[in-house]
């Protein structure tokens, strides 16, 4: 018995074995976007690490790179959909903090 073949553009079936090096590769050139940070990648998560030298420079610059990850990467140029209930961000301070707080700037995500 088989079933019916259907024409599939974009996507590659969840659980497969071979799901997480296909992924990896549609997205290894993640790094030509931000050039000079420093972003890891394991199966299908992203990491983003990013330093400054006051909350204000953090601030501006994790706005920077989440909108240029999310709707120039990720929507535009992959057609790749960005869970943001899943995004998080957490901060190493050098010394102990009481109040740091980053505040995202409200970022439009397009379903595609």
């Amino acid at each position: 018995m088989s079933s019916c073949s259907i024409r599939v553009s974009y996507e590659v079936p969840q659980g497969s074995t071979l799901g997480p090096l296909l992924f990896l590769l549609y997205v290894q050139d993640i790094f030509r976007v931000l050039p000079g940070e420093n972003v890891k990648l394991f199966a299908d998560d992203t990491n983003l690490f990013i330093l400054g030298v006051d909350v204000n420079t953090l601030n501006q610059k994790c706005n920077y790179c989440i909108s240029v990850i999310i709707v120039l990467y990720c929507n535009t140029l992959n057609q790749l959909q960005v869970n943001v209930d899943k995004t998080n961000i957490m901060i190493f301070p050098e010394t102990k903090a009481n109040d740091i707080c980053i505040k995202l700037s409200d970022i439009t995500i397009t379903k595609v």
